[in-house]
């Protein structure tokens, strides 16, 4: 690269280049806003021209949370999904398929309670209401990992299945209850 930055055409559909823009620089344009802050390189008739948010431990910490997240909370409800069609594969395919995905779905949890203890040192005391929330939050994740070992160890369908609900649902109501912290 020459140490040009690239960007949008006015309708979004091809690339050019800012000269002048120093080597290392971080663009995107944002076509129809005519604002983006201080971070506004240029101002043109295509758009403005803005510097992306840089690459941080803070990037890097929800990168982790969110994709865990993806894992344990998505690989659930895709599994539910496909039992149907795992059953009429096979009665051990079911298993075998929910064993494969424990290998991916118990780790993603493990990394979703340590990225979790660290958003909460990261991001300090945001007084009571928070503090609440956060403890909501708390008992959804054990009630969510609780229920998934113990959906994973029981014989009985019917036990199977209320845990599994309940461990989706706890799942998802932890998700939600994350977004509500965020906010």
């Amino acid at each position: 690269m020459d140490g040009t930055a690239a960007f949008l055409g006015p309708e979004g559909d091809r690339a050019g280049r800012l000269p002048g823009a120093t080597r290392g620089d971080a663009a995107l344009a944002v076509v129809g806003r005519s604002d983006c802050g201080r971070s506004s390189l240029v101002r043109a008739g295509i758009g403005t021209l803005c510097v992306m948010s840089p690459v941080n431990l803070e990037t890097l910490r929800l990168f982790l949370h969110v994709l865990a997240a993806t894992v344990w909370v998505g690989g659930q409800i895709t599994l539910a999904a496909l039992v149907p069609a795992l059953r009429a594969a096979g009665t051990d395919v079911p298993k075998a398929a929910a064993h494969a995905f424990n290998r991916v779905a118990w780790p993603a949890f493990g990394i979703l309670v340590l990225t979790g203890i660290w958003n909460v040192v990261a991001e300090g005391d945001k007084g009571p209401a928070y503090q609440h929330t956060l403890m909501v939050k708390y008992t959804l994740v054990v009630g969510s990992g609780v229920t998934a070992y113990l959906h994973a160890r029981v014989a009985s369908r019917k036990a199977m299945a209320v845990l599994g609900a309940l461990t989706g649902l706890t799942a998802l109501a932890t998700l939600f209850v994350g977004i509500m912290l965020a906010e």
